[in-house]
């Protein structure tokens, strides 16, 4: 898989910080274990990232995520900018 390939661990050696962004309509799959097993090793702060999270259920649906074992979850929706940094008025 994509993330055991060389050009994933290097990225992640070279990282300042990582945004692991997973889906909360999919929900938790084998690839999300397969990725977060090897973000643990990183070195870099890691930020979990459950996108598509753009009302009250699928921010609850998030929570299945927690049992990656980061601190934190961060439920979004991007499509729709919630639960991400206020956008900047241009």
């Amino acid at each position: 898989m994509l993330f055991r390939s060389v050009q994933a661990r290097l990225a992640i050696a070279e990282a300042d910080a990582i945004v692991f962004v997973v889906d909360a309509i999919s929900g938790l799959t084998a690839g999300d274990q397969e990725a977060a097993a090897l973000l643990r090793t990183a070195k870099s702060p890691v930020l979990l990232a459950v996108n598509k999270a753009d009302n009250a259920k699928r921010e609850l649906d998030a929570a299945e995520f927690w049992q990656l074992g980061w601190a934190a979850t961060h439920p979004i929706a991007a499509n729709h900018g919630r639960g991400v940094a206020d956008r900047v008025a241009r």
